[in-house]
C-alpha cells in the first residue's frame, strides 16, 4: 500500500476494496438517520464512486468482484433511501451523470478501466522522467487493458 492505494493486484487490493465496502456499509446504515434527500445527496457526493477514484486511478482493479459488490451496495442504498426498486435498465440510467439524465451515482465497476488508463496515460511522461527511462518500457498491466487508448500512449511519448 502507498498513500492508501494498493500497489499491485492481489491481497493488498482485496483488503483495500473490502475496507471500502465495509465503510460504505457503515455509512449507508447511518444514512437512515437523515432525511431522504440529504441521504441521497450524501450518497452521491461523498460515498459513491467519487470517493473511490483514488484507488481506481492508482491500481488496475478491473473485473474485481468487490467492485460489483460495491455497486450493489450503492444500488441497495438507493432502494432504501428512495423506497423504489430499480430494474437493471433503470439502474443503468441512474448511474449516468446528471447532465445525461441520471442521478450521478457512477458505477465503480464501469469506471475502473477508464480511470486507470487515464491516469496511466496522463502520467506516462512523468513516470519516464522519474524512472529515468531513455526508451519506452512495456507495462504488462497497461498493455492488457481492454481499450484502444494504448495508441495514445505511444503518441504522447
Amino acid at each position: 500500500m502507498l498513500l492508501g492505494a494498493p500497489l499491485s493486484p492481489g491481497p493488498a487490493m482485496t483488503e483495500c476494496l473490502q475496507a471500502c465496502c465495509q465503510d460504505l456499509t457503515r455509512a449507508v446504515n447511518r444514512l437512515k438517520l437523515v432525511l431522504a434527500h440529504d441521504a441521497l445527496v450524501l450518497l452521491k457526493n461523498l460515498l459513491s464512486a467519487s470517493r473511490r477514484l483514488h484507488t481506481l486511478r492508482s491500481t488496475c482493479c478491473v473485473d474485481h468482484d468487490l467492485l460489483i459488490f460495491f455497486d450493489d451496495q450503492i444500488r441497495s442504498a438507493v432502494f432504501n433511501i428512495c423506497n423504489v426498486s430499480l430494474t437493471d435498465d433503470q439502474w443503468l440510467q441512474a448511474s449516468l451523470p446528471v447532465h445525461n439524465g441520471g442521478l450521478g451515482l457512477r458505477r465503480v465497476s464501469s469506471l475502473a478501466s477508464s480511470a486507470f488508463l487515464a491516469s496511466s496515460v496522463g502520467t506516462c511522461q512523468l513516470q519516464d522522467r522519474v524512472l529515468h527511462r531513455a526508451h519506452h518500457v512495456s507495462d504488462d498491466t497497461y498493455d492488457k487493458m481492454p481499450c484502444s487508448t494504448h495508441e495514445h500512449r505511444h503518441r504522447l511519448t
